[in-house]
């Protein structure tokens, strides 16, 4: 069974001729204005008053801007321009390559080098894995052996909860 699919369903119908709703009701309300002010305004005041808002409606009804209708370009403008704003910069990399790391290292550098590419454990910290380097306990405190899902064996301190 074959089924007819939409095509074109990013564009507007066109009710009154060329136009879509839309643009012929902005080319409506501008020209519904300039008729109303027409009877209120003298002569002088109603030719610039109607060349604007003729300007305005048909701007707003058949200019596009970036693919986009002008009044969701303005608003866009206007939100731009009134909401605050945030800078975020960055400071561009200035060398091409990588650098190669100083000769004079202090402590601290030597230590962190050591912590990220070393294959030493830290003590204290880190444990070294393997049944010759196992870390036991003090014999005062009761001890278990267990073994994990890898297979390694590892000191656990008992604690008796009773």
């Amino acid at each position: 069974m074959q089924f007819q699919v939409p095509q074109y369903i990013d564009v507007e119908d066109h009710i009154v001729g060329p136009l879509t709703l839309r643009q012929f009701l902005y080319i409506a309300t501008g020209f519904l204005l300039i008729f109303i002010s027409f009877f209120y305004m003298d002569k002088i005041l109603w030719i610039p008053f109607s060349i604007v808002v003729a300007a305005v409606s048909l701007s707003l009804a058949l200019v596009k801007y970036n693919g986009r209708p002008l009044l969701s370009a303005a608003i866009a403008a206007f939100s731009y321009f009134t909401k605050p704003k945030s800078y975020i910069w960055q400071k561009p990399a200035t060398g091409t390559g990588t650098q190669a790391p100083p000769k004079k290292q202090g402590l601290i550098a030597r230590l962190g080098l050591e912590l990220l590419a070393g294959t030493k454990p830290v003590l204290g910290r880190e444990r070294a894995t393997g049944i010759f380097f196992r870390r036991s306990l003090p014999a005062s405190e009761s001890v278990a052996v267990l073994r994990d899902i890898t297979g390694n064996q590892e000191d656990v301190k008992r604690v008796d909860y009773r």
